[in-house]
């Protein structure tokens, strides 16, 4: 299972450092979680001070979308 960052990110950056395999990615305004690469160690979560990370099976129903964002916006 994965990490998904919600629409509620503010790009505060916080999570970055917190991740041991680099799989959150800085993005225009806001960060994504790399899915193909998240370990689900949960280390980002505690950080974000607008709850925005969610694990993939329990992100919100009206911020689903984010699920496929993350995914799009981390493709290499």
């Amino acid at each position: 299972m994965t990490y998904v960052v919600t629409d509620e990110c503010i790009d505060c950056g916080f999570c970055i450092p917190e991740c041991p395999i680099d799989a959150i990615k800085q993005i225009a305004d806001r960060v994504v979680i790399r899915p193909s690469v998240c370990i689900d160690d949960g280390a980002c979560v505690s950080v974000c001070p607008v709850d925005a990370i969610f694990k993939l099976e329990k992100v919100p129903k009206d911020q689903q979308d984010a699920i496929a964002f993350n995914a799009e916006q981390t493709k290499t």
